[in-house]
């Protein structure tokens, strides 16, 4: 019979077994993370109270509201609760509209055109709401929707999709919105850096993917519609036409109607703009050539290298 394999008792460890120094070290530490836990589902709680006046369903449990709470620093190091706080008021209900807020939480919070904003920062500013509860005051006023103001929504709508979610469902009955963000986004793109640009693409090429929606395809389609051919060259205009016959005759219309316009213009002294020159025969040539232009850019860069 095979001898039996002698076994080492096993000394059980003890926690108590630490110095007084270290179970008092220990004890501090508990006290510290339960208070920041305390405080993280307070500040979620008031959260949740302005959603509820806010139309908008609490969130479920502690964990929930700890996770929503946790905060997103901005370029500039601030958080997303800091931030919030901005464009509430001291009850935590959404304050009245004032475009030096949306600048402010543009150029400290959205890179300001500088650099591309961080995606934290946008779904920190989406979750709270900035985009359907405090964007949408200034969207329906031309004036009030400034280019940061139309880069700030064109951000959040940009990153929605990003995550799969329809972007544009905050401007479906919101025509005036919609319109103002878009054609605040066309003027200012020639004047835009690069990253601003490429929000205003993306922007545009989402927008031209819905053209399901009636609020949309009301502003998108006219930037690709007859005024458009007037960028061909005379030889090239007249051959196209040849072959559609239907597309000459709207032409020839347009052209007459355009021909009234600049005369009565010159008569009154006002300044005509011809067609030509609109954003609606610009911009997609405009947009066109930029990206023509960095794609050569960095083609030859990295033949360079």
């Amino acid at each position: 019979m095979a001898p039996k394999r002698a076994t080492r008792a096993r000394t059980p460890t003890n926690r108590d077994d630490a110095s007084p120094g270290q179970r008092s070290a220990r004890t501090k530490r508990a006290k510290a993370g339960a208070a920041d836990a305390a405080a993280d589902v307070s500040e979620a709680d008031a959260m949740d109270a302005s959603d509820a006046r806010d139309g908008e369903s609490p969130a479920a449990s502690p964990e929930a509201k700890v996770t929503r709470k946790k905060s997103t620093k901005s370029e500039g190091g601030e958080d997303s609760s800091s931030v919030n706080r901005r464009w509430r008021d001291a009850n935590g209900n959404v304050a009245a509209y004032d475009g030096a807020i949306v600048a402010a939480v543009y150029n400290d919070v959205l890179g300001g055109g500088r650099v591309a904003p961080s995606v934290n920062a946008v779904q920190a500013l989406d979750a709270a709401g900035y985009g359907e509860k405090y964007l949408a005051l200034g969207s329906r006023d031309a004036e009030a929707c400034t280019t940061a103001h139309a880069l700030s929504a064109i951000h959040i709508v940009n990153e929605k999709f990003r995550q799969s979610v329809d972007g544009f469902l905050a401007f479906e009955d919101d025509v005036d919105g919609f319109k103002n963000v878009f054609n605040s986004a066309l003027e200012a793109y020639e004047g835009a850096r690069v990253v601003e640009k490429t929000a205003v693409v993306q922007f545009a090429i989402r927008a031209f993917s819905s053209l399901e929606k009636q609020v949309i395809r009301g502003v998108a389609l006219p930037l690709v519609s007859l005024p458009l051919w007037s960028k061909l060259s005379e030889g090239r205009l007249k051959l196209e036409l040849s072959k559609h016959e239907v597309l000459s005759k709207h032409w020839g219309k347009m052209m007459k109607k355009e021909a009234k316009a600049s005369k009565k213009a010159s008569e009154s002294g006002e300044t005509h703009v011809p067609v030509s020159e609109r954003k609606e025969a610009c911009w997609l040539v405009r947009m066109m050539h930029d990206f023509v232009t960095y794609a050569t850019d960095c083609v030859a860069n990295e033949d360079a290298v």
